[in-house]
């Protein structure tokens, strides 16, 4: 038998009596497979500039396979209830991009002379940020990796005899500079490293790397977290201002990516605020680290478990038969607490994957985190419910499950940000399987309040 509910006819903020009368209120927190966090629908290959499935009827799903009994609220025969369509959070996102050597690379290995990766990036961006139908509510800003300690132009060379005493030529993703010679990183300022190469002559080059360490540096930002569109026009001019320089400094890029948006969430505690880490290689730069994927984990965990808690989304933009480093992408995601990575693969098609990475995550939030409504009268998180409705106008309730380890891996459920018996909440998270399921099925969501929480059958 199919779970059964009170149903409450509502009209906006009215307030109705309500009656045990409906077996179609049926509960639609199945969604299949986890998805990315607590906001799902962010996971996946983007091999076709596309990643939420066709429309579905909801009754493809199947309901809680244990609810064979009815349930009803607790209340009795009738409660009284305000309701209205669920307001998502403003979305505030803090893009670290990889701007290194190898970004420089053709789209289309069979064209050497045409697009480049850094260029199918900024089409993306252009894309994304001028789309007209861009809703209200998000924010962006941005920084670059790697940073240069000093201008890459002043010590540009095109022999040894161009550089100063103790200083060689070195030819570098960006063409020739003078850079010091080191034989550890004792020699080389604290925000650099000493660095060996090969010399092509069988001998060993080593040298103070100019890519910056400098946590603080990727901490602040070139454009700061403002509001799109107003905000457009300076993230494209500084993307046109950039182009592929030298090594992947990954891990203090991801730290001070991490700093600023924790910063920056403190600040604006009414809103999510995330970290976007688009990158196409693994960690070359500024590690300590045995394994410097590792390192980069560890950041990421401790992203998404400090206070306030930063996920990271991970876009990798790889090129084919790059599993090894697809997997890394993905642990790096799941560390951060957005389950894996959104893989651009590089062909001709990446402009398009890129922005729809973009859309992915900014839908994922748009759609999966909402603001605990006011409706002007004291709350009671005990009488809080979430109701989707289907494209077709069917209501659902999806439980409430207090957090997300307790999330069904089925049927998925709702819980606030904070447990209101230690703190006022001011988030309304679905669990991953039920962000899934919207994310795939479309629909909308409504916040209840007024009769008791509905939580999953015993």
């Amino acid at each position: 038998m199919l779970p059964r509910i009170v149903a409450c006819v509502v009209v906006g903020w009215a307030l109705a009596g309500c009656s045990a009368d409906s077996d179609s209120q049926r509960n639609y927190g199945h969604g299949g497979s986890s998805a990315a966090g607590a906001s799902g629908g962010g996971g996946g290959t983007l091999d076709s500039g596309t990643t939420v499935p066709e429309a579905d009827t909801p009754d493809t799903l199947s309901v809680n396979p244990e609810a064979s009994t009815d349930v009803f609220v607790p209340d009795g025969d009738s409660c009284l209830k305000t309701s209205a369509a669920a307001e998502p959070f403003p979305l505030d996102m803090y893009v670290m991009m990889d701007q290194s050597g190898s970004m420089s690379m053709p789209v289309n290995l069979m064209q050497p002379l045409g697009e480049t990766q850094w260029g199918a990036v900024k089409k993306a961006f252009v894309g994304f940020l001028n789309d007209p139908a861009t809703p209200t509510g998000m924010s962006m800003g941005i920084q670059y990796f790697p940073l240069p300690i000093a201008p890459w132009e002043p010590l540009e060379c095109s022999s040894e005899t161009d550089c100063a005493s103790g200083s060689i030529c070195v030819k570098l993703d960006n063409g020739k500079h003078c850079v010091a010679k080191c034989t550890s990183d004792a020699n080389c300022p604290a925000v650099s490293e000493c660095m060996s190469f090969d010399d092509g002559n069988g001998g060993t080059l080593k040298f103070c790397s100019n890519d910056s360490c400098d946590v603080s540096a990727y901490a602040t930002p070139e454009v700061p977290i403002a509001p799109i569109p107003s905000v457009n026009a300076e993230i494209l001019a500084s993307l046109n201002a950039h182009s592929p320089l030298t090594m992947t400094p990954s891990a203090p890029a991801l730290e001070g990516a991490i700093q600023y948006a924790r910063s920056w969430a403190t600040q604006h505690p009414g809103h999510t605020t995330i970290v976007i880490f688009a990158t196409d290689g693994q960690p070359t730069a500024c590690s300590k680290a045995a394994f410097p994927i590792n390192e980069v984990k560890s950041i990421a965990a401790a992203g998404v478990n400090g206070s306030p808690s930063i996920r990271t989304f991970v876009i990798g933009v790889l090129s084919a038969g790059a599993g090894p480093l697809g997997n890394s992408l993905h642990e790096d995601a799941k560390a951060g607490g957005t389950n894996q990575a959104l893989i651009v693969q590089v062909n001709q098609d990446m402009t398009a994957q890129f922005k729809a990475a973009l859309e992915a995550i900014r839908g994922a939030f748009m759609q999966c985190e909402f603001q605990v409504p006011n409706p002007g009268i004291p709350m009671d998180y005990d009488e809080v419910n979430v109701v989707y409705t289907a494209p077709n106008g069917e209501k659902f309730p999806v439980y409430y499950v207090g957090s997300l380890a307790d999330c069904d891996p089925n049927m998925g459920g709702w819980f606030y940000d904070t447990d209101p018996k230690i703190a006022e909440p001011t988030k309304i998270l679905l669990c991953p399987q039920s962000c899934q399921f919207m994310q795939a099925h479309s629909g909308s969501i409504d916040i209840e309040i007024g009769c008791k929480t509905i939580t999953p059958p015993k």
